[in-house]
């Protein structure tokens, strides 16, 4: 089952952070800027494509478990590429909490920067100011992400941005019907320990709202 599950991306070829970023809930035209979520989505992007794995500490949780590349290809996707060469730096396997916690502000700087450069959006301030936000210069995109996040029965992709949104630690109300399991995607069993490492290491992180 878990091959027949729809893996494309849409035809922007967003990755999933910049999804998960346009995903983000805001007022009328304008998103926050993510940090640990937008991280969190760049690992589970590679997880699903197999190009991110991990090993299982002997004690403790699955936060505790060490990432490593699988594929150290380059993929032509900003945030992406930016997670794989600090993987590629860090010369070792990386435990997934600290690692998210290292990462993910380059990370959202990545994805916010590549979406600006297709013209999806547009920063007012950079991610650590005060007051700044994203301009949605693309609402049919930013349409597309949420609806993918919220769809039901959803794509595998759909299912990480519900399960990572679950998790990031976001402080307003969600919408009815946004609860659900601890992990509720169906992912492919050869990545599911890293996909649940990764969110586990988010809630570790930042919290839950679920």
């Amino acid at each position: 089952m878990n091959q027949q599950r729809n893996l494309n991306r849409r035809p922007l070829e967003l990755s999933l952070p910049e999804e998960m970023q346009l995903a983000l809930p805001g007022a009328e035209g304008r998103i926050p800027y993510g940090w640990m979520d937008i991280g969190a989505a760049a690992m589970i992007d590679l997880a699903i494509a197999g190009r991110l794995t991990s090993t299982p500490a002997w004690l403790g949780q699955p936060s505790d478990s060490r990432l490593s590349l699988a594929d150290e290809s380059p993929t032509g996707n900003a945030p992406l590429d930016f997670l794989i060469a600090a993987l590629q730096e860090h010369g070792r396997p990386w435990r997934a909490s600290p690692c998210l916690r290292r990462l993910s502000r380059g990370i959202s700087e990545a994805t916010s920067a590549s979406l600006a450069a297709r013209g999806i959006v547009r920063p007012h301030g950079g991610i650590a100011e005060k007051g700044a936000y994203l301009e949605v210069r693309d609402a049919p995109a930013r349409s597309a992400a949420e609806e993918r996040m919220r769809a039901s029965p959803a794509d595998l992709r759909g299912d990480a941005l519900m399960d990572i949104w679950r998790r990031s630690g976001i402080t307003w109300i969600p919408e009815p019907g946004i609860f659900g399991p601890r992990i509720g995607g169906d992912y492919p069993a050869e990545a599911r320990g890293t996909i649940v490492a990764v969110l586990d290491a988010l809630f570790a992180v930042n919290g839950s709202v679920s």
